[in-house]
């Protein structure tokens, strides 16, 4: 059997020692001559992605016992640092991540993980499958050696982990210290935690498939089939089923790649009244479906019908304001096709074909002009919604003082714009460094002031980009010279 659920949430630990394995919803036979794929198609990711190899991430169908090696060395990991090797979400960044094996070495994290151990979960967690364990006797192998250093059976090993489980104490803990390392309290009880789940993993698991799963719960259990149409082309899939019910539960299903059509069979649900929420592109389909408990019904089919877009002309709608949310009348609209170099003129009429990527711009007198790029209009759109903020044009002033620091008031302030969006401020000051700032075009007011003393005060035209510098004069007054 393939697993496919290990994980601290499937992981139950007795009082007496037993280590029970739970949730066997998307467990099936390694044996494929059972009819294992109607339960996976290629492309179908189930499971918990912090726990999941990259080849399930890839295909749930090509998995095979090296990737509960994996999920098991993730297990490792979480408990002897306290946190897992990567995020739970189904995001581009974190699957490639994934796929690298990019992640927080665990001595880095935890320094008093023995070497040994986190070679081991190392290996585990290798990317590539070819380079993990092969088999799960060399995991046990080397998990004997390390573990009979310090015990001369595993009786006495169980027996004091039973001893721990029920006291905590001070004392039982410390039968657990190895002489090479120096394991804190909470680290020390999470890592022969872990040595015991696993040795329960490998030799007390036993689980079925879904199907003799729900025959043997037939009143609590029922199977749900998921199928779409043989023309379904879609790139991205997402299937959420929430239970109607007060206790909310969901079951959720992601299916990447170019898929011509799927069907996910068995899949495990309580009996109950499901909203169906369907999203694929940006496209939503809410939906509801009745799963019945096998004892009546032995399969639940349901159809996943999804219209296909219609690539059509949409109509576009803008508006732009300044940066205090006044509207602006005078502004020319432009448009391009990805990869397109020159712009094209929109005007109030124009219409743009969908299921295309757009850049659009816009110009006004007196303002920047603003930008928009990579603008997706699906093929599900029939209308486009754009909203720009335009600034204020601004000229730099570049200020200098080759011998004595100065500070200025410009039009009355003692800030000036930092950028040429106006966003940002700082104080106005001359050094012998360039000192930029961003003011509005035209007639300016400036005064110099050192030691609080006012040494010039003058009115300066700026249409352009200058750079100005304080100098003196005869009688050593401060005079302000454009470059």
């Amino acid at each position: 059997y393939i697993l496919m659920l290990v994980k601290p949430g499937n992981v139950l630990i007795s009082n007496q020692g037993e280590i029970k394995l739970t949730d066997f919803g998307i467990a099936f036979k390694t044996d494929r001559e059972g009819g294992t794929d109607d339960l996976t198609k290629t492309g179908t990711l189930l499971g918990t992605p912090a726990y999941m190899s990259p080849e399930q991430i890839h295909s749930s169908k090509d998995v095979d016992h090296r990737s509960d090696i994996y999920s098991l060395g993730v297990l490792f990991y979480e408990m002897m640092a306290g946190s897992r090797p990567y995020t739970n979400d189904f995001t581009l960044e974190n699957i490639t991540r994934i796929r690298k094996g990019k992640y927080a070495r665990i001595r880095k994290i935890n320094k008093s993980v023995p070497p040994k151990i986190a070679k081991m979960i190392k290996k585990m967690m290798e990317p590539k499958r070819s380079q993990r364990y092969q088999t799960i006797d060399q995991l046990i192998q080397e998990l004997e050696s390390f573990l009979l250093k310090k015990y001369k059976n595993f009786k006495t090993l169980n027996q004091a982990f039973i001893n721990l489980i029920n006291s905590g104490s001070k004392k039982d803990l410390d039968n657990f210290s190895y002489p090479t390392s120096l394991i804190y309290l909470k680290q020390t009880v999470n890592f022969f935690v872990i040595l015991i789940v696993a040795a329960a993993l490998v030799f007390g698991a036993r689980i079925s498939t879904p199907r003799l799963f729900a025959m043997v719960l037939p009143t609590q259990y029922g199977l749900l089939s998921l199928t779409t149409d043989k023309d379904f082309n879609y790139s991205h899939c997402e299937v959420k089923l929430v239970n109607q019910d007060k206790s909310g539960q969901q079951y959720q299903l992601l299916i990447s790649k170019n898929l011509q059509w799927f069907s996910f069979y068995k899949m495990l649900c309580q009996p109950a009244k499901y909203t169906a929420y369907i999203k694929t592109g940006n496209y939503t389909l809410v939906d509801e479906l009745m799963i019945y408990p096998y004892q009546h019904q032995k399969v639940n089919t349901y159809h996943l019908t999804i219209p296909q877009p219609e690539v059509t002309d949409v109509d576009l709608y803008f508006s732009v304001k300044d940066k205090n949310n006044q509207t602006l009348d005078r502004y020319q609209l432009y448009y391009r096709k990805k990869g397109q170099i020159n712009w094209d003129k929109l005007n109030f009429a124009s219409k743009l074909p969908n299921n295309q990527i757009y850049d659009f711009k816009v110009e006004a007198n007196g303002y920047n002009p603003s930008q928009i790029n990579n603008v997706t209009i699906s093929p599900w759109q029939n209308q486009f919604n754009g909203h720009f903020i335009l600034t204020p044009k601004l000229v730099s002033v570049t200020l200098i003082s080759p011998q004595a620091k100065y500070e200025f008031i410009i039009n009355g302030s003692q800030k000036a714009f930092a950028d040429k969006n106006g966003i940002g401020e700082k104080k106005v000051i001359a050094t012998s460094k360039e000192n930029i700032y961003f003011v509005s075009p035209g007639k300016t007011e400036y005064q110099i002031i050192q030691n609080g003393n006012v040494l010039q005060k003058d009115t300066i035209n700026i249409k352009e980009d200058s750079t100005y510098i304080v100098q003196s004069g005869q009688n050593n007054k401060i005079k302000l010279v454009r470059k």
